[in-house]
């Protein structure tokens, strides 16, 4: 069982099963596109997993946080790559995903690592 807004939730066997495949699928994937030097792909695979995460475990579970702290970290990292490219969109995506994230009703809900 999980708690999600001050209740129990049970996931069936079979969701879990496939949560924890999905999951090991993105973290496959986030450490390969890291490897292969495509952050932004890897971006990808870490916020899916990110998800995934919350999902099998619940939005207070230490990992879930502990994972939100390394995409918005790697968000803020690649918003200042692209400023110094002059790609400001792609930067200010980036910069708000973080934001969403780290706000009072987003994942992170120990206001110390906001």
């Amino acid at each position: 069982p999980r708690e999600e807004g001050g209740e129990k939730k049970m996931l069936a066997p079979d969701d879990v099963d496939d949560l924890k495949r999905r999951l090991r699928q993105h973290d496959q994937m986030y450490a390969t596109m890291q490897q292969q030097g495509k952050p932004f792909e890897a971006l990808e695979h870490l916020e899916k997993g990110l998800f995934v995460r919350k999902e099998l475990h619940g939005p207070d579970h230490p990992e879930v946080g502990k994972v939100c702290q390394v995409f918005t970290t790697s968000c803020n990292t690649l918003a200042m790559n692209s400023l110094q490219r002059d790609n400001h969109m792609l930067a200010y995506e980036l910069l708000k995903k973080a934001e969403i994230l780290t706000s009072p009703s987003g994942y992170i809900s120990d206001k110390k690592m906001r």
